[in-house]
C-alpha cells in the first residue's frame, strides 16, 4: 500500500463508518458528519497497521500520512480499555488531513 492508496483506503474507511453512523440514528436519516464519529481502539490500531504499511512499501510516510499515524497511536495510548471510544474530534482531525 502506497501513501496514495492509504489516503484512499482511509477515505472509504470513513464513509463505511459514516454510513455506519447514519444507520444508527445519526442525523435523522442524513449522512453522518464526522463529528459524529466515534473510533474504537481496534479501528483506530487497524488505521495505524495500514500506516504502517504504506510505510513499509514505500520506506517512508508522506508528512500526512505520518500526522495520522502519530494522532491515532496518541489516541489508542490514551484510552484506557479496549472498548474505549475517541473522542469524536479525532475523527474530524483526521479526516481534515484527507482534505
Amino acid at each position: 500500500m502506497t501513501n496514495q492508496e492509504f489516503r484512499i483506503w482511509l477515505s472509504g474507511f470513513f464513509e463505511l463508518v459514516g454510513q455506519g453512523a447514519q444507520d444508527e440514528g445519526a442525523n435523522n436519516g442524513e449522512g453522518a458528519d464526522q463529528e459524529d464519529i466515534l473510533l474504537s481502539r481496534q479501528q483506530l490500531f487497524i488505521i495505524g497497521n495500514h500506516a504502517n504499511l504504506a510505510e513499509a512499501v514505500e520506506g517512508a510516510l508522506e508528512s500526512d500520512v505520518e500526522t495520522i499515524r502519530t494522532i491515532v497511536r496518541q489516541q489508542v495510548q490514551s484510552l484506557p480499555e479496549p472498548s474505549s471510544l475517541a473522542d469524536a474530534s479525532v475523527a474530524a482531525e483526521i479526516c481534515a488531513l484527507l482534505e
